[in-house]
C-alpha cells in the first residue's frame, strides 16, 4: 500500500510538474509572432536607408529559414511595429519590446547602419542581449571603465523566466548580432577582445529557427 501511495504521489507530482511546463511553454509562446508575420512602417526613412533596413529584414527571414515574414502596412488601426529615424535620439537604437505584444511597438534610430538594425529588429523577435544571460559572468568580465552610468541595468545579467527561449540549449555567443554595439564595453574571461559584430551568427539564427519552427507552431494560434 505504501508503495502504491508513494507511486500515485509521484504520478501526481510529475503530472502537475508537466502542467506546468506546459503552460510556462504557452505563456512565452504569447511573445512570438503570429504565423511569423511582423507587420511593419517606416518614418523618416531615405532610400538609401529604406534598403539597409530590407535588406536587415531579409537576413531574419533568411535565417529563420522563411518562417519570420516581414511586410508592410498602412492600417494605423492594425498593430504593428513602426520603425522610426530620429537624428537627435540618446541612443543609437532602441525597441519598446522583446516579442510580440498585442499593440503598436517602435524602433527608434538615430544611425541607419545594418548591424544597428539588425540587433533592434532581433529584440522585436523576441531575442534579448547575449550579455545578459544568468550565466554571462562565467564567458566575459565588464570594462567598468567604458560603462555608462546612465544605462547601466542594461548590462546586468537578467533572471531566466526573462528569456523566451532555453539559453542554456546554445554555447555563449561572442559573435551574436545581440552582442553588436556593446562590443567595448566586455572582454572575454582571457583578456582578449570581442571582434566588430557584423551580421547574424549561426546561433542567432538556430535561436530563431527552434523559436518560430515547427515545435512551436502548435502555440502561436
Amino acid at each position: 500500500m505504501r508503495i502504491l501511495l508513494v507511486f500515485l504521489s509521484a504520478l501526481l507530482f510529475f503530472g502537475c510538474y508537466y502542467d506546468y511546463i506546459l503552460e510556462d511553454e504557452k505563456l512565452k509562446q504569447n511573445y512570438l509572432w503570429p504565423d511569423g508575420k511582423v507587420p511593419f512602417s517606416l518614418v523618416g526613412f531615405n532610400d538609401r536607408e529604406t534598403s539597409i533596413i530590407f535588406d536587415a529584414m531579409c537576413e531574419w527571414s533568411l535565417a529563420s529559414e522563411g518562417k519570420i515574414k516581414f511586410h508592410p502596412i498602412l492600417d494605423t488601426k492594425k498593430n504593428k511595429i513602426t520603425i522610426i529615424k530620429y537624428s537627435n535620439f540618446g541612443y543609437v537604437g532602441l525597441s519598446s519590446c522583446n516579442g510580440y505584444e498585442d499593440k503598436n511597438e517602435f524602433i527608434v534610430v538615430s544611425v541607419v547602419e545594418k548591424e544597428i538594425i539588425l540587433h533592434e529588429l532581433g529584440h522585436i523577435l523576441g531575442l534579448l542581449h547575449e550579455f545578459q544571460r544568468p550565466d554571462a559572468v562565467v564567458y566575459i568580465d565588464i570594462k567598468l571603465n567604458t560603462m555608462p552610468g546612465f544605462d547601466i541595468f542594461s548590462f546586468c545579467p537578467l533572471d531566466a523566466e526573462y528569456f523566451i527561449y532555453d539559453y542554456k540549449k546554445y554555447p555563449f555567443d561572442y559573435n551574436s548580432i545581440m552582442f553588436s554595439g556593446y562590443e567595448r564595453f566586455f572582454v572575454k574571461k582571457d583578456s582578449s577582445i570581442l571582434e566588430k559584430i557584423r551580421g547574424l551568427s549561426i546561433i542567432d539564427a538556430w535561436k530563431i529557427q527552434d523559436l518560430y519552427g515547427k515545435d512551436y507552431e502548435k502555440f502561436i494560434h
